[in-house]
């Protein structure tokens, strides 16, 4: 009996042995077999994934939500973004929180996983951050090593008008975090009730809530489609060229350039047209390859810390030492004398403003040009091709420089 109870005993003890070297072979493939029944949770090798509504089911933070959730194919799968307080630029009363919140469930809705807003609120208070226009390196660093996040949306509007016709125009761009930051996408939207009539008006749009609506599906359609690898669509026209420019024969955009933009010196009536020129030509040099442009926010850092004041806009001498300090090899600068959007239905956008671009190497003009253009200029019947707002016509006139800029001298 006792010979009988040790050979039982043995081979009880050999199924466990083989037992536990399968369970260990099977832990090593990448696709587990459905466990057997009666198996205990503390057996399971492999996690079942979850979906976004059984984790919230379960109680998971907002932030443990987007980036651990399984999401359906197609869904853009990203890390964390900080979505900062919308800037206004537009010099009007706009609704920004609602702006800002509708811009969120639409990047949400696409599959952007967004930082929540208690996180975000606490650390601006915390480090101080009152300037959402742009990032320095420090508040980048931050961003990155204090609460994980990586990208940081920034949007400045430029435009809001709600008498009918409404027009809006918004400009949007995404900052990887670090020690320097830099610009992964930029995109603008501007947009008149007026600009799609159709047959009998039925494009006419006179709600500025729902242009709203347009501008910002454009704007959350383009930064997805960017994160998914493909470029922002630009509208190519070159009815809005340079009056005249000079080029030095030396000068050649297509080399490797780290290039700063300053902010123009405004001499329209315009309240903050110098920063939505700035604006243009960053979303305008930032996607030629070979071209690294410095963050605007650390732009204004450096101008702040150097005490520069541009009582006629940036002498010679500030321009170099701004180069010198952010190891740049080109600086963009320049005057803007007009920049008039219109209101009503009657009417015409003019855009007027000048660029220079100074070399650091031998500290000479490389690049100058005159731009002054009209909406509705070339236009003869019906409107057809006129540009509405300034922000559209901005566009236009600033990649025809930048066009310029590239194209081979005789």
């Amino acid at each position: 009996m006792t010979c009988s109870t040790s050979y039982l005993n043995k081979i009880a003890a050999l199924s466990a042995i083989v037992f536990l070297v399968l369970s260990g072979c099977a832990a090593t493939r990448k696709q587990a077999a459905a466990p057997a029944p009666g198996a205990t949770e503390e057996k399971a090798i492999i996690p079942t994934p979850l979906n976004e509504g059984m984790l919230r089911a379960a109680g998971a933070s907002e932030e443990y939500i987007q980036t651990h959730a399984v999401r359906p194919a197609g869904a853009v799968q990203n890390a964390l973004v900080a979505v900062l307080p919308i800037e206004n630029l537009s010099g009007a009363v706009a609704p920004l929180n609602e702006m800002r919140r509708a811009y969120i469930e639409k990047l949400k809705a696409r599959g952007i996983a967004v930082l929540s807003d208690d996180v975000l609120d606490s650390f601006m208070a915390k480090h101080r951050v009152r300037f959402t226009g742009g990032i320095d390196r420090n508040i980048s660093s931050l961003f990155a090593n204090e609460i994980g996040v990586r990208d940081v949306l920034i949007t400045s509007l430029e435009l809001y008008n709600t008498q009918v016709p409404p027009k809006i125009a918004i400009v949007s761009r995404l900052v990887m975090t670090g020690p320097e930051p830099a610009i992964k996408w930029m995109d603008d939207s501007g947009r008149s009730g007026d600009d799609s009539r159709g047959l009998l008006d039925l494009g006419y749009i006179s709600d500025a809530g729902k242009l709203m609506e347009k501008s910002l599906d454009r704007l959350s359609e383009s930064l997805a489609a960017s994160l998914a690898g493909v470029a922002p669509a630009k509208y190519d026209r070159r009815k809005f060229r340079p009056k005249y420019y000079y080029k030095s024969p030396k000068f050649d955009i297509g080399k490797r350039y780290r290039v700063v933009v300053a902010p123009f010196f405004n001499r329209s009536g315009r309240r903050n047209a110098e920063e939505i020129i700035m604006l243009q030509f960053i979303e305008s040099l930032y996607s030629i390859p070979g071209i690294e442009v410095v963050e605007p926010g650390v732009v204004r850092e450096n101008l702040l810390r150097q005490r520069v004041v541009m009582n006629e806009g940036l002498t010679l001498s500030d321009a170099e030492v701004v180069m010198i300090t952010l190891e740049a090899d080109l600086i963009f600068m320049g005057r803007v004398f007009d920049y008039r959007d219109y209101q009503g239905p009657f009417g015409a956008p003019i855009v007027d403003f000048t660029v220079q671009v100074i070399e650091r190497k031998s500290m000479q003009e490389v690049w100058s040009s005159k731009s002054r253009n009209e909406g509705d200029q070339g236009v003869f019947f019906f409107d057809r091709g006129k540009v509405e707002t300034a922000d559209g016509m901005t566009s236009e006139m600033v990649g025809n420089v930048i066009r310029e800029m590239r194209e081979k001298q005789d």
